[in-house]
């Protein structure tokens, strides 16, 4: 993670987007529905293409437990590696490919319970 995005992190901005964020999702995990105060909640960054200036749709809410299993799925994903987010057409292919060598044609990691 660069000092910029932990930078931004700490920002009022980002406080105002995550609160927004957390609100949308009745402070429930988008995941697994686990809810505040019984679980600690994170608003995960779903791309980094827009940073700083998020869509709707861009983000979601998940209970620490979903968010370290996301990240430890995607570690490794040859569609992480640095040269690969340099080119955002080619992130994307990698991690079709990848998905789809791990969990079957059409399918992803929300397909299949946990």
């Amino acid at each position: 993670m660069n000092l910029g995005y932990r930078k931004y992190l700490k920002s009022i901005e980002w406080q105002r987007i995550r609160n927004r964020e957390l609100l949308r999702a009745n402070y429930r995990c988008e995941r697994c529905g686990a809810a505040y105060p019984n679980a600690t909640l994170h608003v995960h960054h779903l791309h980094y293409e827009r940073v700083g200036a998020e869509d709707e749709g861009d983000l979601a809410v998940l209970c620490s437990f979903c968010h370290t299993n996301l990240h430890d799925g995607r570690r490794g994903d040859p569609a992480n590696r640095p040269w690969a987010k340099e080119n955002s057409w080619l992130s994307r292919l990698l991690r079709d490919v990848n998905r789809e060598a791990r969990f079957g044609k059409g399918k992803g990691k929300s397909d299949i319970p946990f």
